[in-house]
C-alpha cells in the first residue's frame, strides 16, 4: 500500500536530506524527492544526485503529481517495489530461456526471486506452468495437451503437481471456481485486483509482492 503521510508528520528536512544523500532505501515510500530543475520526482534511494537546494519533499505520489512533477525514469517511483532488472524481466516474460542465457547464475536468479517474490526461481517457473495448465483445462483443452505443453512427461507426475498446487484433482476443475488475482501498479500505489469470468470482483490497496495467483472462493 502506498503510505501517505501528512506534511506535519514527515521526517525532518535534515533527516530527509541525509536519506537523499545516502540513497537510503529504508525511506522509500515515507517521502518523495522532487527536483525543481528537472521537474521529476524520485525515491530517496534514487541514484541521481540533485543539489539539495533544488529539491523539495512530498509525502505521497499524488502530492508530487499535483505539484506538476513527473516520475523519474531511473528509480520508477510509481512501481511499488521498484523496476525489475533486465534479467528478471526476461526470465518472467520468456519461459523458454534459462538464467545463463540472460547472463546470471542459477544462485543469483534464485536469490532474487526469493527476495522479490518469496519463492525460488524454479518454484516460480513451476507456478507459471501450473497456471497455464489450469487455464488450458478450464478452457476445455485436452488433458494430454496441458501435460505435454507444460513439460510434463507423465500423467501421474502432472496430476500430482496439479493437486499439490491447487488442492484439487484435475477431474474436479470443471466444478471449481477461482478468482484470478494480480497486483497492479498505479499512481496511488499498488492495488490488488481480482476477477472471475464475469469481470472484476474486488479492487483494493495491497502491499504484497507483485505476483499473479489463483485463489478459490
Amino acid at each position: 500500500m502506498q503510505l501517505t503521510l501528512e506534511p506535519d508528520i514527515l521526517p525532518s528536512r535534515a533527516e530527509m536530506e541525509r536519506a537523499c544523500l545516502a540513497h537510503d532505501a529504508s525511506f522509500d515510500g515515507l517521502f518523495f524527492v522532487a527536483v525543481k530543475t528537472t521537474g521529476v520526482f524520485c525515491r530517496p534511494s534514487c541514484p541521481a544526485k540533485p543539489l539539495l537546494k533544488n529539491v523539495e519533499f512530498f509525502p505521497s505520489i499524488r502530492a508530487c503529481c499535483e505539484a506538476g512533477y513527473r516520475p523519474c525514469k531511473r528509480c520508477r517511483p510509481l512501481e511499488s517495489r521498484g523496476a525489475l532488472p533486465d534479467f528478471a524481466r526476461q526470465l518472467i516474460e520468456n519461459e523458454a530461456i534459462s538464467p545463463a542465457e540472460v547472463g546470471v547464475s542459477e544462485s543469483k536468479a534464485r536469490s532474487f526471486f526469493l527476495t522479490r517474490f518469496g519463492m525460488s526461481f524454479s518454484s516460480f517457473r513451476r507456478a507459471q506452468k501450473m497456471a497455464r495448465a489450469w487455464t488450458q483445462l478450464k478452457n476445455g483443452d485436452a488433458l494430454e495437451d496441458a501435460i505435454w505443453d507444460n513439460g510434463y512427461d507423465s500423467h501421474s507426475g502432472f496430476r500430482e503437481a496439479f493437486r499439490q498446487t491447487f488442492g484439487r484433482s484435475v477431474g474436479q476443475i470443471a466444478q471449481t471456481h477461482f478468482v484470478a488475482v494480480e497486483l497492479v501498479e498505479t499512481p496511488t500505489g499498488a492495488w490488488l485486483v481480482g476477477a472471475t469470468d464475469g469481470g472484476i470482483c474486488f479492487f483494493e490497496p495491497c502491499d504484497k509482492s507483485p505476483m499473479s495467483a489463483h485463489l478459490e472462493f
